[in-house]
C-alpha cells in the first residue's frame, strides 16, 4: 500500500477532523486573507471594501494584483494608487528603486 492509498483512506475515514484542520485555510476563517484591507508603509490598513477589481491597469490582465503606490499620502492610503498584476508591480519596483524615484506611468 502506497502513502497516497494511505492519505485517501484516511479522509475516508476521518472527514471530521480533515474537515477541522482545513478551516484555517478557508479565506472566510483566515484573517491573513482579507480582500478588505491593502499594505502600505509595512502595515496593513483595513478598509470598509476592496478596493481591486482584479484587473490590472497596464496591461489589462485579469486574476491576481497587487495595489502599487505611486506616491504615498499618510492622510489617504489609496491617493495616487493603482493595480497592478505581479508582473507590472515587479516592473514598476525595479524601475522606481533603479532610478530612485516613483515612475511616472501613462494615463495619469
Amino acid at each position: 500500500m502506497d502513502r497516497s492509498e494511505i492519505n485517501r483512506r484516511y479522509r475516508e475515514n476521518h472527514p471530521d477532523i480533515i474537515k477541522r484542520s482545513n478551516k484555517k485555510w478557508n479565506p472566510i476563517n483566515n484573517p491573513i486573507i482579507n480582500k478588505n484591507q491593502i499594505r502600505f508603509k509595512d502595515k496593513k490598513i483595513y478598509l470598509g471594501f476592496n478596493p481591486k477589481t482584479g484587473v490590472c491597469s497596464l496591461c489589462r490582465y485579469q486574476g491576481k494584483t497587487h495595489m502599487h503606490h505611486i506616491k504615498y499620502h499618510p492622510e489617504d492610503p489609496l491617493k495616487d494608487t493603482i493595480e497592478l498584476c505581479i508582473s507590472c508591480h515587479n516592473t514598476q519596483r525595479r524601475l522606481q528603486s533603479k532610478l530612485g524615484r516613483p515612475v511616472q506611468i501613462k494615463g495619469e
